[in-house]
């Protein structure tokens, strides 16, 4: 095959590096081809591992006159041209030209001799100067953070270093695009170096990093609808910072901007009934997430309460099932109350009614409305609430009857005695038509027939079958013992004292008799 350089025909033995020496090409030529091919590379590769190992200052003179400054000191010697200069004058032609540098976005110095234009090799300025490769300036050995230096075990890292000011602006400027990749990988700030710096050393030098990575992590795991972005200009208030992003809509804001629309909504949403904090984005109707201003904004008692009354809402709708009404978004005030005239979160309504499903109230209004027909329902002895709008008759259903007994004590006790008489009617030993009305208008109870009286199980009011409503029979025979009512037993003559129950007494003798009457239980005397 021809030669990539001469173009002229080249032996298969000498083809070392024909694939490498096209010109454009970024790669490397391996070191094993490098060795192979170059008596010259071998020996400067065992004398830089020689120096490395030795940790030998590279080519120092001694008290020799400096080129540039005149005066004697130690110098150090460019291994690239060959010019000596001291430390100092090193350092001063670098930090000179690292303005320019940064202007070209371009990091490489040259020899400080004067028509030499040779660039200063890496090692050369990380060794023997101690000047930061982005900016240019003189630090101490401790100063510096070479990448190879924090990498682990298996990491390759490049042998650059920068200052620790210098280096977070790099990774801190890199950010913004590894939010976007979603995974956090920051290039060397070397021209023409593909590596990256060891991730110990990205979160050492910028506590925004690791905010980015737990960020990126939490969102691997779990769906969160909101993200970080860095270093952008906020654009309500127009700083540059780190910004916050709702992914319901995608506007950003910084955090301050976030915290002031929180407080400027605060005093609105419980008076409004508002559900969630709008998008503090003019026009914008997006809710923010009420976990979005806990976790991610800083704690303040704004975000707290924004948060707490999301909270709060979301109880008072799922207490209320579907049996909640609300027409509007929750972003906005929530539903008037057609009676008192204030925003509820949801209104209450029948959703079982068939004519009346839309007629909505709060439950504040409904349990006053229901106590007030309580007198209905006594006189009817069945739930006889009728719907609150005017013109409306129909009567509420059983479930929204027992939503409104938990909300009232005096509907909680019309259910208790409704509960009891659905009990004695459901009595299967004692059907339909055998059961008697209690004739008091206060009571709601029943009697049994099949007696001489009938008594009713609720109030214990005793009356004579025959008699229909009349009142109940006179009694007989009382005598009063010690400001007590008593009667003596027909048959043994032992005083009896009754403090409740039924009509139907039996002695201790076993003798049965009615109390009201005297009379034997048994056709007796």
């Amino acid at each position: 095959r021809p030669c990539a350089w001469c173009a002229e025909g080249v032996p298969p033995e000498e083809q070392l590096a024909w694939t490498n020496s096209i010109e454009g090409c970024q790669r490397m030529l391996p070191q094993e081809v490098v060795l192979a091919s170059s008596a010259e590379a071998r020996t400067l590769a065992a004398s830089l591992d020689a120096q490395r190992a030795s940790r030998k200052p590279r080519r120092v003179k001694y008290r020799h006159e400096c080129a540039s400054c005149k005066e004697k000191h130690w110098l150090r010697e460019s291994p690239k041209c060959g010019h000596m200069a001291c430390t100092a004058c090193w350092a001063k032609s670098v930090n000179s030209q690292s303005e320019a540098a940064r202007g070209e976005h371009k990091m490489c110095f040259r020899c400080c001799a004067e028509g030499c234009g040779c660039e200063l090799d890496v090692t050369f300025l990380r060794e023997e100067l101690h000047s930061c490769l982005l900016c240019g300036q003189y630090q101490s050995e401790r100063s510096l953070f070479t990448n190879e230096s924090w990498a682990g075990t298996w990491h390759a890292a490049c042998e650059h270093a920068a200052c620790f000011p210098c280096l977070r602006k790099h990774i801190d400027g890199q950010l913004a695009r590894c939010d976007k990749q979603r995974f956090l990988r920051v290039p060397c700030y070397a021209p023409g170096c593909h590596k990256v710096i060891p991730q110990t050393l990205v979160f050492e030098a910028s506590d925004a990093a690791k905010k980015l990575a737990e960020n990126l992590d939490e969102q691997h795991n779990t769906t969160k609808p909101w993200r970080f972005t860095f270093q952008h200009e906020c654009p309500l208030c127009k700083t540059f910072g780190w910004l916050r992003e709702d992914i319901q809509c995608g506007h950003v804001a910084c955090e301050t901007c976030w915290t002031k629309w929180a407080g400027s909504q605060l005093a609105k949403m419980p008076v409004q009934k508002q559900l969630r904090l709008r998008c503090c984005h003019e026009g914008c109707e997006c809710e923010v997430d009420a976990e979005f201003l806990r976790k991610e904004l800083p704690p303040s008692f704004v975000t707290e309460s924004c948060a707490w009354l999301a909270d709060e809402a979301d109880k008072t709708l799922r207490r209320l099932g579907t049996r909640a009404w609300r027409n509007s978004a929750s972003t906005r005030p929530g539903p008037v109350c057609s009676v008192c005239r204030e925003h509820q979160v949801a209104l209450l309504h029948d959703p079982a009614g068939a004519t009346c499903a839309g007629h909505a109230a709060c439950e504040r209004c409904w349990a006053t409305w229901a106590e007030g027909q309580l007198d209905r329902c006594l006189s009817e002895r069945s739930i006889a609430v009728r719907c609150l709008t005017p013109g409306c008759g129909c009567i509420i259903s059983e479930g929204l009857w027992l939503y409104l007994a938990r909300l009232s004590r005096q509907l909680a006790g019309m259910q208790q005695r409704l509960a009891r008489r659905r009990r004695l009617q459901a009595n299967i030993l004692f059907p339909q038509a055998v059961q008697v009305e209690c004739p008091r208008r206060e009571c709601m109870g029943l009697g049994y027939l099949g007696f001489d009286t009938v008594m009713c199980f609720m109030c214990e009011f005793q009356w004579l079958p025959e008699d229909g409503a009349g009142g109940a029979p006179a009694e007989v025979d009382v005598e009063q013992i010690m400001g007590l009512q008593v009667k003596r037993c027909p048959k043994c003559q032992e005083y009896i004292e009754k403090n409740g129950g039924c009509d139907h007494m039996t002695c201790r003798c076993t003798y049965e008799f009615f109390w009201s009457t005297m009379r034997g239980y048994r056709g007796g005397a």
